[in-house]
């Protein structure tokens, strides 16, 4: 596989027999299992090569070749699987938004059949409304805008595809999109592609249709084709709804109904050590307890700074409960080997309970950093156990090359 870094070869290998099934999609849903999506029918498929560290690894190799990032801050990936997988999506959520499971991906693997215009039915309206295939074809032969709408699965795709036979082969074409699914056989094309991470600094959508399509496409013969979730905002509608959401806001709700709202979360945030401020410090809401003192309403541009201050610690109260409740997992899992190790007999078994907790210390010590000062005594047992484990070890090392020393010394005895 040309541009593909040997782990990640490594794995399309292992995955290449079910990439290749004659199917929808893969949907994994926790590790070593999978279903497949057969249109029809589902089927379930185990398999325990593909377990946690495989499928984690094999997104964040993914992720890596297209610029992306995966993990807890960019919990969704959308991307593509590189040569000679050409048009299969991947849409994976990572296991911190999950409920329940420790994995969710979706392996979209493409059609190789190309439909014709004719297969896409045409409704009894349209057909009233003088539209046909001709017409349709026609929009594609005379360069017009076209504009393609539909859900996921409605088949906008396939349909794009069988426009795409009638685009002249000596015609120059430009694709802009966030994952490759247009089928293009025109020699003289450029194919831009738009990752879908949110918050990233590449070009979006409608920069790309702006900027860089123009960029490359210097003819105005040139056909663009775009095709993506574009997630800009329109800024004048967006600040229009704002200030129709303000004055509802205004009219509905009162000054103190604000204070309390900001109040409580920030007492809470105070309490849990993750503000350095008493609420009533504030600056924000010294303004308001002024206000409200005073008798003076509640203002959009008072709304609008609370709503903000609000959700700013909304996400800070979120987040520590996330990891309170990824730290309380963690301790749980510490404190079941703990336990399986103290009553195991067998070494092997001993070394796999001391394997596990060795791992999620290593986890710990990376993601969960005030673990230490919130879960001190569950810490300290789980580094004991490693002690009594190294201990143990090396007791049955001792014990082992004093029989063996026996043995020889026996067998010596023997030849004497």
């Amino acid at each position: 596989m040309s541009n593909v870094n040997v782990v990640l070869a490594h794995k399309l290998d292992i995955l290449d027999k079910y990439l290749r099934l004659e199917a929808n999609e893969l949907i994994f849903t926790k590790s070593c299992e999978f279903f497949v999506d057969y249109g029809d029918r589902w089927e379930r498929i185990v398999d325990e090569k593909l377990d946690y560290e495989f499928l984690t690894s094999f997104l964040q190799q993914l992720a890596t070749r297209r610029h992306q990032r995966f993990n807890e801050k960019y919990p969704s990936l959308s991307c593509e699987l590189p040569p000679p997988y050409l048009r299969y999506r991947v849409q994976a959520q990572h296991e911190s938004i999950l409920f329940n499971s420790d994995v969710s991906i979706c392996i979209r693997i493409p059609s190789n059949k190309r439909f014709e215009l004719e297969s896409f039915k045409l409704s009894d309206k349209l057909i009233q409304q003088g539209w046909n295939y001709d017409l349709i074809r026609q929009f594609i032969r005379d360069k017009k805008n076209v504009l393609v709408s539909g859900g996921t699965g409605s088949g906008k795709t396939s349909f794009l595809n069988s426009l795409m036979g009638e685009i002249p082969k000596e015609d120059r074409v430009v694709t802009i999109e966030d994952s490759q699914e247009l089928f293009i056989e025109n020699e003289n094309r450029t194919q831009i592609a738009i990752p879908k991470e949110e918050g990233s600094k590449v070009a979006k959508f409608a920069n790309a249709i702006g900027k860089g399509a123009v960029a490359v496409a210097k003819e105005t013969k040139d056909l663009i084709i775009g095709k993506g979730q574009d997630h800009e905002l329109d800024l004048a509608k967006e600040s229009d709804d704002l200030n129709k959401a303000l004055d509802n806001i205004v009219k509905t709700h009162s000054l103190a109904d604000f204070v309390r709202a900001l109040y409580t979360l920030d007492k809470a945030l105070y309490q849990m050590g993750e503000a350095q401020e008493k609420p009533a410090d504030k600056p924000l809401m010294k303004e308001m307890l002024n206000d409200l003192e005073k008798g003076k309403p509640l203002t959009k541009e008072t709304a609008e700074k609370a709503l903000e201050e609000m959700q700013n610690s909304k996400e800070k109260l979120d987040n520590f409960i996330l990891q309170r409740e990824k730290e309380l997992n963690n301790k749980q899992a510490l404190e079941k080997n703990i336990e399986k190790y103290n009553a195991e007999k067998s070494m092997d078994k001993k070394t796999e309970y001391a394997t596990n907790i060795n791992d999620r210390l290593k986890y710990i010590d990376e993601y969960l950093p005030s673990f230490k000062e919130n879960e001190k005594n569950t810490l300290e047992k789980a580094k004991d156990t490693l002690k009594k484990h190294e201990h143990e070890k090396s007791m049955v090392k001792q014990k082992d090359l004093g029989f063996m020393g026996k043995k020889q010394i026996q067998i010596i005895y023997k030849k004497l």
